[in-house]
């Protein structure tokens, strides 16, 4: 009998609930916003939850039970460090789950599972927009900028001559393998001969 078993175990093994517990929680501080079943994320709340309330007093302790939910070193650095200001002011509800839809194939519940409060993401700026402001800056570094460009292919031009132009071969000059005949050339041997 489970009584006073809080949480439920959705007709899993310890090991796999284990496993469970573990991969969403870890997905869950990675991307900060997942798509799982209803009554998966039911059971990973209360843990990410914990790990949250952890992570807001920094000490060896709470970073080793913290590793122990989480089994990854960096990622428990990034909790502290990055997650844990956060939520530094609120004390729960960290996460919230929003309904979705019915899975097709078995009519499951689907969730959005996610964090209330997110990092902001920086987009990396390309190569070719920082050169494009540069040259709208002024006209001077312009032509300093072409300047180099040209510099640049002159140098690789030098490295890498231009190859010199071959004539294709005659089908005299044209050797077969012979890994590439059937058992070596042994269908010579079965051939018929031609009648003239």
């Amino acid at each position: 009998m489970r009584h006073a078993k809080k949480r439920s175990r959705i007709n899993r093994t310890r090991g796999e609930m284990r496993a469970l517990l573990l991969n969403q929680s870890r997905s869950m501080f990675e991307h900060q916003r997942i798509i799982t079943t209803y009554a998966k994320a039911k059971v990973v709340q209360p843990v990410v939850e914990k790990i949250i309330t952890l992570a807001k007093h920094d000490n060896l302790n709470n970073r080793r039970l913290v590793f122990q939910q989480l089994n990854d070193h960096v990622m428990v650095k990034e909790v502290f460090e990055k997650f844990a200001p956060l939520f530094k002011d609120i004390n729960g509800g960290y996460t919230r789950i929003i309904k979705l839809r019915n899975r097709r194939g078995d009519n499951a519940l689907m969730v959005i599972f996610e964090l209330t409060k997110r990092l902001t993401e920086e987009k990396p700026v390309v190569a070719k927009e920082k050169k494009e402001k540069k040259l709208k800056a002024t006209p001077e570094a312009a032509g300093e900028e072409l300047k180099q460009q040209e510099a640049e292919t002159d140098k690789s031009k030098e490295k890498h001559p231009e190859k010199k132009f071959k004539p294709p071969l005659k089908e005299k000059d044209v050797h077969e393998p012979k890994g590439d005949k059937f058992l070596g050339g042994i269908s010579k041997m079965f051939r018929r001969k031609q009648e003239p």
